[in-house]
């Protein structure tokens, strides 16, 4: 019943995605969402206010280890090199059917991730990979869907830089876009996903990726990563 369900919402979910592709080329710029599409769009982090996040391991917002700096919000405590030394972020709000859109920029070796529909009982949650490409030895690259679908050919500025990313969220259908190019595109709960799934870290968990709405989670992996103007836009439908 819940495969069917989100697969309800999918219809609804084609239009709202086919017009978002119309202004992709936009809806990465920051001003223009300003101008035409301040209605729909919301600030996640505008350069000043935490109050939408908190620390995946309480309520609060962990001060000691992410700071607003510059406008930025960085992860600044990386001694303990053990994965979670300091602390995931997730969003107080759960998602559903979403557009996010923000900026990153990772320091040279750096390794993190933008996670969304995550769930805070189970740890888990579908992966947009964020890491130093050129550095790191991971088979895992910028863009990808953590250990279950690589991205396609895509434009990438090097460490020390800004890039842009744009997750859209509908239904199943689940696009990756950077720097203002959809570099991939998947269908939660298609066969090719779940055969994915069988063959990934993930085999053992039931039902993963398939929960109706979570939160988005900003990854501290033990790496330099610097996130800004980070928006979100939740695609409305009829079906409950």
């Amino acid at each position: 019943m819940l495969h069917r369900s989100i697969q309800l919402k999918g219809f609804f979910c084609i239009f709202i995605i086919f017009s978002a592709a119309v202004v992709s080329a936009r809806s990465v710029d920051t001003k223009v969402l300003k101008d035409s599409s301040a209605q729909q769009f919301y600030y996640l982090f505008d350069g000043n206010n935490v109050d939408h996040w908190q620390s995946v391991k309480s309520e609060n917002f962990p001060h000691d280890c992410w700071k607003v700096v510059d406008g930025e919000l960085r992860i600044i405590n990386k001694t303990n090199k053990r994965f979670g030394s300091c602390g995931d972020l997730i969003t107080r709000k759960k998602y559903s059917n979403f557009e996010l859109v923000l900026e990153y920029k990772v320091e040279p070796r750096a390794n993190s991730g933008i996670k969304y529909f995550f769930q805070t009982k189970t740890g888990l949650g579908l992966e947009y990979q964020l890491i130093d490409d050129e550095r790191q030895s991971a088979t895992h690259r910028t863009a990808d869907l953590y250990d279950l679908y690589e991205c396609n050919e895509k434009k990438m500025n090097p460490p020390g830089q800004w890039n842009s990313i744009r997750i859209i969220a509908c239904g199943l259908s689940v696009e990756h876009w950077l720097n203002g190019i959809k570099v991939l595109e998947y269908e939660r709960g298609s066969e090719d996903f779940i055969e994915k799934i069988s063959k990934s870290k993930f085999k053992n968990s039931p039902n993963f990726g398939l929960q109706e709405e979570g939160h988005i989670l900003l990854q501290d992996h033990g790496g330099g990563v610097s996130f800004r103007n980070i928006r979100i836009r939740e695609i409305k439908n009829s079906i409950r």
